[in-house]
């Protein structure tokens, strides 16, 4: 790779999630090894958040305000620019090509690569899931993407598989695994013993809805014991979700929980590493508690948890989300440390890294996109540029839905 290219990370950067956070940083840590006069820019939610809770070095330029963030409207044409001057895009890694939780997700990300493919910049994907597409012009608008990206790097074989459905290139697509190790190596150190504090560590999300009841009985179980409970915020959205959960435990099951919001990544992982035992359902919670050795209970909500537990052989015990409840608890009073699943999990950060290497080095060698994917993207853009600047003044269908029902009483 020549001597500083300009490369765009494009992902969900900046809100903080913690998952998310740590993938931004293998990827620079690998652009850095592989070209250390790289100009690198990140395209972030929020580019304060993105500098305190990542770390970035004030080398790295942050440009903030992704769809369908406000700043967003503000912010559009400099994105747009950074991705057509751009010398590589990498698009990754994380769920970013699916409409699982909200539709927008896929034009967020979709929108820089393909101003990047509009200008015959090429376009990779790192550590990418796909776990499906349900919206018709969403998998049409995936296709436009991948079938015209240099490199298709995915985290796993179902992501691989449904890059090719879309279209990508099979000589394109490579299979690797979650670059979260190449991120957590040097950082999850245990040849210092970490001082362990006499807390559980809780991480749940709202989304996909998990039983109440079960949830609650659960942290009645762990209160009893004794020891406190701390629920860890990996992204936002989970602060309501365990405010509204202590709010319906008793009162003393409430003095024992406390709500956590890490102020940086690195004060995130230092929480796992202490904890006295960890309960996740996030993929990355899960993983970090792996790589620290931490007892571990696993709640795994889409199949890429129960990839990386048996990809590094964590031993953990699983409990199905809809089967959580008090004797969750009594697993993770039983649960135990696995050394040698960290040890295998700090031993595969040489192997993910050089896989990232190849997709940049390839990024960067790859030949001019053709024409017709060019004009492709370009008209994709056009398109997703105009409807993503004037979505917000157009009503929803439930809104539409609610206006016709109202109409015959306004003139009556």
């Amino acid at each position: 790779m020549s001597r500083g290219p300009r490369v765009l990370l494009v992902g969900f950067y900046g809100v903080p999630n913690l998952g998310d956070e740590l993938l931004c940083r293998a990827v620079i840590a690998r652009v850095r090894a592989v070209a250390p006069g790289a100009r690198i820019t990140v395209l972030a939610a929020d580019a304060e958040v993105a500098r305190r809770y990542s770390g970035l070095d004030d080398d790295v330029a942050i440009l903030e305000g992704f769809y369908p963030t406000p700043r967003f409207r503000r912010a559009w044409k400099s994105h747009l620019d950074a991705a057509g001057r751009a010398d590589l895009v990498v698009l990754g890694g994380g769920g970013l090509i699916s409409d699982r939780h909200h539709w927008s997700s896929v034009p967020r990300y979709a929108l820089p690569a393909l101003a990047a493919l509009a200008a015959g910049r090429p376009v990779i994907a790192a550590g990418l899931g796909i776990p499906g597409l349900r919206r018709f012009w969403l998998r049409r608008l995936s296709a436009a993407l991948v079938g015209a990206m240099a490199r298709v790097g995915v985290r796993d074989m179902v992501s691989a598989s449904q890059a090719e459905v879309l279209g990508a290139r099979p000589e394109a697509v490579r299979p690797g695994r979650d670059m979260a190790p190449v991120a957590l190596a040097g950082r999850l150190d245990r040849s210092t013993p970490a001082v362990v504090v006499d807390r559980w560590l809780v991480n749940l999300r709202a989304d996909p809805p998990l039983p109440e009841a079960g949830v609650t009985a659960m942290l009645e179980r762990l209160a009893a014991a004794g020891a406190g409970i701390d629920l860890l915020v990996a992204e936002p959205v989970d602060r309501p979700y365990y405010e509204a959960l202590v709010a319906a435990v008793t009162p003393g099951a409430a003095a024992a929980c406390r709500v956590i919001e890490p102020e940086t990544l690195d004060e995130a992982l230092g929480i796992v590493r202490r904890a006295r035992g960890v309960l996740a359902e996030r993929l990355h919670v899960v993983v970090a508690a792996i790589g620290a050795a931490r007892p571990l209970v696993a709640v795994p909500y889409e199949s890429k948890v129960t990839t990386a537990l048996a990809e590094f052989e964590a031993g953990a015990a699983v409990v199905a989300p809809h089967e959580i409840g008090a004797g969750t608890a009594d697993r993770l009073f039983a649960a135990r440390g696995n050394e040698a699943a960290a040890r295998r999990l700090a031993d595969a950060a040489p192997a993910i890294a050089a896989e990232i290497d190849d997709l940049l080095r390839a990024g960067v060698a790859a030949p001019a996109v053709p024409w017709n994917r060019r004009l492709a993207a370009g008209l994709w853009l056009t398109g997703l540029t105009a409807f993503a600047l004037v979505k917000p003044w157009l009503p929803s269908p439930s809104r539409l839905r609610a206006r016709v029902a109202r109409a015959p009483a306004a003139h009556s």
